[in-house]
């Protein structure tokens, strides 16, 4: 095999380490980190985020506000910086993402709050 194929094969794989890391209860005090390790890997190789994205849905907060609003930050971040054409096969799962009302409260609220501001 080649150098190329190699490194591939070993970003896929570390993303593939790293995103069980967003399943622990306590992923909330490392959050800020394995986000910048994961959009390194991105900045690096931006054919991973379907590899991210499908993890994130795999472990997809459910009745966890707080780690929902982190998510889909993450999410909104990684949709950022890839092409979404290659996320094509996930669109049907993207939108059966359950976002609790308590973060949907939140969300409207800021939105309300940037409005004023302006």
């Amino acid at each position: 095999t080649d150098i190329y194929t190699e490194q591939i094969v070993g970003s896929v794989r570390c993303v593939q380490e790293t995103v069980p890391a967003h399943k622990v209860q306590t992923c909330h005090l490392y959050h800020e980190q394995l986000l910048r390790c994961s959009m390194l890997f991105l900045s690096k190789d931006p054919s991973l985020a379907i590899h991210l994205v499908d993890g994130l849905l795999r472990y997809w907060p459910f009745a966890n506000s707080a780690k929902e609003v982190m998510f889909l930050s993450e999410l909104l971040e990684v949709l950022e910086v890839c092409d979404i054409t290659k996320l094509e096969q996930l669109i049907p799962r993207l939108s059966l993402i359950h976002i609790s009302e308590p973060t949907r409260q939140a969300e409207i609220s800021y939105a309300v709050f940037c409005l004023k501001k302006k």
